[in-house]
């Protein structure tokens, strides 16, 4: 009897059809963390018992391990069993005391507040389980994900990466590029460390690692400089994808290919941060006035304190520009990443169709507002012509002619 997590090695199809070749029956892993998983602490034990002794070859080891099992004292079990629920409730104080200090580490802004950070980790769970994307990656690599994504703008100050550096910000001069994104992620490493609200308290070093591995690359992935820059990689990976006869045989390919893994990650990421954007008309409209508000108040402090125009985007002169600029925004930055997705995995065809919804609609009001200036601009334009007309010198010779007596 053979038991294994769902670390992609043990779940390849080269390593299922050897198992079943061999007959070895397989118990089904628990999603649970180890010191939920009653069976790991025998394991555990079973594993220094074996490491104790020195084994000449595989005989020997086979019938040592049976021996060693068959001796575990029934009351070693039963405590386990008995204080499971214990155990249990202490994982949930860690992990609420860890959301809660998450939460609090989010500074009460107009817009990226924990509000929005709860909305990006949210939408990271979502794509996981109901975009089906979860195949490609173990339990740990999608906790360490949702982590990230709830995480991922703890201690935004309102303002973006151009204005640290702008500034002259202490930030600016600690990280050399992704500045806020760094220190966010430095912030959420802060937390990790303190044991009361680690999450990943029960993990070994090499879980440990790479949970946090995950979390760097998923957190700095939020950095939209990066985001055009892998745009082309992730859309060869999905073209990829459709060359494949299976889903099962692309989904085995691809959770082997950890640097592809990630790259759909990164992109995640982003689909998550910009989410907003694939909401229902009704939410995204006051949502985009949130983003807005924050951006005009960044613009408000470019023109006191760094004595600079903001751009058009951030000056709140040009609030009636907004429905033009959002119709910008989903073109040049969220098209791609919803409608490759929607490609990718069809369960996420809803988001895209939300994008294109959202779209018309901003573009309905762009129009009316661009008719209304227009229509302005023309009846400015005949009120010049008319003043014009009576400042000339024909106009004040044919008053005259008009005030002539007649014959």
């Amino acid at each position: 009897m053979f038991q294994h997590d769902n670390d992609p090695k043990y779940k390849a199809k080269s390593t299922c059809h050897w198992l079943q070749q061999n007959k070895v029956k397989v118990l089904e892993w628990p999603s649970q963390t180890l010191d939920l998983n009653i069976i790991e602490p025998l394991w555990g034990d079973l594993k220094h018992a074996v490491h104790a002794r020195q084994h000449r070859n595989l005989q020997e080891l086979e019938a040592f391990c049976q021996e060693e099992w068959a001796a575990l004292p029934p009351e070693k079990i039963k405590n386990l069993i008995h204080n499971y629920h214990k155990r249990l409730l202490v994982v949930i104080d860690v992990l609420v005391r860890f959301l809660f200090s998450v939460s609090k580490g989010y500074r009460k802004i107009t817009y990226h507040n924990w509000r929005h950070g709860f909305n990006v980790g949210q939408t990271m769970f979502t794509l996981l389980m109901t975009g089906n994307l979860k195949r490609y990656y173990t339990d740990l690599e999608a906790m360490a994900m949702v982590t990230a994504a709830f995480c991922h703008d703890i201690d935004h100050r309102g303002t973006n990466n151009l204005y640290q550096m702008k500034s002259g910000h202490p930030l600016a001069k600690l990280h050399g590029s992704s500045i806020l994104e760094r220190h966010h992620l430095e912030f959420s490493k802060t937390l990790l460390k303190d044991e009361s609200i680690n999450i990943y308290q029960n993990l070994n070093r090499r879980q440990y690692d790479h949970a946090i591995h995950m979390m760097d690359i998923a957190i700095i992935a939020t950095d939209l400089a990066l985001y055009f820059k892998k745009r082309a990689m992730f859309q060869k990976i999905v073209d990829q994808s459709k060359t494949y006869d299976s889903e099962e045989a692309w989904t085995e390919y691809l959770m082997l290919e950890q640097t592809r893994k990630e790259i759909v990650m990164a992109m995640m990421m982003t689909a998550c941060d910009l989410s907003a954007i694939a909401k229902p008309w009704e939410i995204q409209s006051k949502v985009a006035l949130l983003v807005a508000a924050e951006f005009w108040e960044q613009g408000d402090l470019e023109r006191t304190v760094l004595q600079q125009n903001p751009i058009p985007m951030m000056d709140r002169n040009k609030a009636d520009e907004l429905p033009k600029l959002q119709c910008g925004f989903i073109d040049f930055v969220c098209t791609f990443v919803y409608k490759e997705f929607s490609r990718f995995h069809p369960e996420i065809q809803p988001m895209y169709d939300r994008i294109l919804n959202n779209k018309k609609e901003w573009k309905a009001l762009a129009d009316e507002y661009e008719a209304k200036m227009k229509a302005l601009e023309e009846r400015e334009a005949e009120k010049r012509r008319q003043t014009a007309c009576k400042t000339s010198p024909c106009f004040d010779r044919e008053r005259k002619w008009r005030k002539r007596p007649s014959n």
